[in-house]
């Protein structure tokens, strides 16, 4: 509401490593409590590989996971209307083609 402050602390961890053509990667992000909500933060870990398959193209498919805490309502989208119940795990899977103009 009007007037309402809530701040969090959070951070994240990624790295990646190339072997090759292959590249591996990962990413650890904790989101801090909301403001006053006692136990509202969550932890994210996200895998990805990569495979090059020429100097501006890439395959690759990720794994995420959503750890909410008792109170947190962490999603993988900020639409309106979209929400996770509270202290609920996700998890998601995705593949693309990154290439490079």
């Amino acid at each position: 509401g009007a007037g309402v402050s809530n701040k969090r602390n959070a951070y994240a961890l990624s790295g990646k490593y190339n072997l090759g053509a292959s590249n591996l990667g990962a990413s650890y992000t904790k989101a801090g409590d909301m403001g006053a909500t006692v136990n509202s933060g969550a932890k994210q870990i996200s895998l990805r590989y990569g495979y090059t398959t020429s100097k501006r193209t890439e395959l690759y498919a990720m794994y995420t996971q959503i750890s909410n805490n008792a109170a947190g309502t962490y999603n993988f989208t900020d639409v309106a209307g979209v929400s996770s119940l509270a202290g609920a795990k996700l998890s998601g899977y995705g593949v693309g083609l990154r290439h490079t103009f």
